[in-house]
């Protein structure tokens, strides 16, 4: 099954560590920094 997301903000206390889990959860790149928001490309 494959995960299609557009756009989605989530809202937490540690966005590094966040986008790190769930980059590793989904085996995906390391997220990347763009304003103040850090992006998973999925």
């Amino acid at each position: 099954m494959s995960v299609q997301l557009n756009h989605t903000i989530v809202n937490v206390k540690d966005k590094r560590e966040s986008a790190s889990f769930l980059c590793d959860i989904l085996g995906l790149a390391a997220p990347t920094p763009y304003g103040p928001f850090l992006v998973v490309q999925v």
